[in-house]
């Protein structure tokens, strides 16, 4: 994930899919109890349906179920949506580096995830949740 390039990180992340799948699939069996049971079935599911070549079927659902989990973990910043995703942006982003190391690998990669997006908007590149929800086109599932 320090891969500079984006192309690069890219490549990586897909030379190793079938490893980060199962490290997926692993941590969905060790923490998918409890509160947030019933959304690590959804994971699992979303794991499922790339296993199963329906990419944009998983990205759709792990998005939503991200937005979901993120909502129900953080109910002190939920006042209406706009703020929450900004509110919990600054929240990443204050951490500091260095003092909370996988605190920060776990939730740095969410921020790209909830930049705002518009219809209208030109699709984000990126994994986004907004666009993944109201900009379905080939753009956004990649």
């Amino acid at each position: 994930m320090a891969e500079p390039d984006k192309e690069r990180r890219l490549a990586v992340l897909l030379e190793h899919r079938q490893d980060l799948l199962q490290d997926c699939e692993a941590v969905l069996q060790e923490t998918g109890r409890g509160e947030y049971a019933e959304l690590a079935g959804f994971l699992g599911a979303a794991v499922a349906a790339f296993r199963a070549g329906h990419r944009a079927a998983a990205q759709v659902l792990a998005v939503n179920t991200l937005d979901t989990l993120l909502c129900k973990a953080n109910p002190d910043l939920l006042v209406n949506k706009t703020q929450f995703y900004k509110k919990l942006i600054e929240q990443v982003e204050e951490e500091p580096d260095g003092r909370l190391v996988v605190w920060a690998i776990t939730h740095r990669p969410v921020v790209s995830a909830l930049n705002t997006f518009w219809p209208g908007d030109k699709v984000p590149t990126e994994i986004n949740r907004h666009a993944s929800a109201h900009g379905v086109g080939a753009v956004q599932y990649t």
